[in-house]
């Protein structure tokens, strides 16, 4: 015999909900079962009022019940509460006597017993295989996805000032991308891609996201069918969506001095600094007005230090500068320096830099 870990309290709600028949009839012996329902007063006159949900169906959800008659009701645990005192209680702290009985109910208040853990340990186990294979066939459908969408776009010269992709950039974002040396954005127009949230078929920008080499994800950002704007989208609903593992990618800007890829820099013996930003746009603003660095867009602060094996690996790079937003939200702050963290161990010269006027570098370029 062991002594038994402490048991999470949804644990514990899951353990009730798989006995949901013969915790009601602890409390309500004369409950009748019909369907996905037992009604816990038959032939009483509130028949019906009094229900617990013993499958999903519509807005009833399993594992829950309610007692019309007096406006009660809640989850399992309030369900064992009610049974105890006629009371229903609603917050975890004041959950302690019904916790009590439900572990005593359960039979996990005495210590574990050999055959006891092995199950437990059996069934995390079967727990965390079965979430590694759902990841891993997410991961497998997003990989499709992006694929899809690549093969459904092509690639955008430019130069071509009637491409959507370009107009948008240039008219409606401002951005003189006659004026980026060495511009590499792997920049590609597709003409109707699908929005998996509006669940609306619109014009996109789709950026590759590049990770050792292989392309694992891409940006998308919706566009009028002109492409002198955004997609009109319902409220709340974002016109810039990302597809794929983006974890320790990014979406190349420009070349910096040397004009050559990082392979060939690397070939050629070659260094120069390299600017990481978070957004697209944000690399393109300070593209047209640094050609003395690299730079990169990482698409969130939190995925710039995820680039450090990547820089810790290259020769080509000789310094790193995080061109930092403006971003004073604690979080934000914690993965800036994680991220300084993590590039500093590479042994190469790091340090930040930031916009004096609006929110990061795009607000700058386009005068605040």
């Amino acid at each position: 015999m062991r002594s038994r870990p402490d048991i999470p309290i949804g644990q514990i709600v899951d353990m009730l909900e798989q006995r949901l028949e013969a915790l009601v009839a602890e409390f309500w012996p004369a409950a009748e079962k019909h369907g996905g329902v037992i009604y816990c007063n038959p032939g009483k006159s509130d028949l019906g009022s009094f229900q617990v949900f013993t499958v999903t169906r519509g807005k009833q959800i399993a594992g829950r019940w309610a007692r019309y008659s007096q406006g009660r009701g809640g989850n399992v645990l309030n369900l064992v509460a009610y049974g105890l005192s006629g009371e229903v209680e609603h917050k975890p702290a004041s959950y302690g006597p019904t916790i009590l009985w439900a572990k005593q109910w359960l039979g996990i208040d005495r210590p574990e017993t050999d055959a006891e853990r092995r199950r437990r340990e059996e069934r995390a186990e079967r727990r965390r295989r079965e979430m590694a294979e759902k990841a891993a066939k997410a991961a497998a459908r997003a990989a499709e996805h992006v694929g899809e969408i690549r093969a459904g776009s092509r690639r955008v010269d430019p130069t071509d000032a009637e491409n959507p992709v370009v107009r948008y950039l240039v008219e409606a974002r401002g951005f003189d991308l006659a004026a980026i040396a060495h511009f590499c954005a792997p920049l590609r127009y597709h003409p109707a891609l699908w929005h998996w949230t509006a669940h609306q078929t619109h014009p996109a920008m789709v950026v590759p996201v590049v990770a050792r080499g292989h392309v694992v994800a891409v940006h998308c950002t919706f566009l009028a069918a002109d492409g002198r704007g955004k997609a009109a989208l319902p409220k709340g609903i974002s016109p810039k969506l990302m597809r794929g593992d983006v974890g320790g990618g990014f979406v190349p800007i420009s070349l910096g001095p040397t004009g050559l890829a990082l392979g060939a820099a690397e070939r050629a013996g070659q260094a120069s600094p390299l600017v990481i930003c978070e957004g697209i746009e944000t690399g393109l603003a300070l593209a047209c007005g640094l050609d003395e660095a690299r730079i990169w867009a990482a698409l969130s602060i939190g995925n710039v230090g995820a680039l450090a094996p990547t820089i810790a690996g290259s020769p080509a790079i000789s310094a790193v500068i995080i061109a930092r937003e403006n971003d004073v939200k604690p979080q934000a702050i914690r993965d800036l320096e994680r991220a300084v963290e993590l590039l500093e161990a590479t042994g190469k010269p790091v340090c930040t830099m930031r916009s004096h006027v609006g929110s990061d570098f795009a607000d700058l370029y386009r005068g605040g």
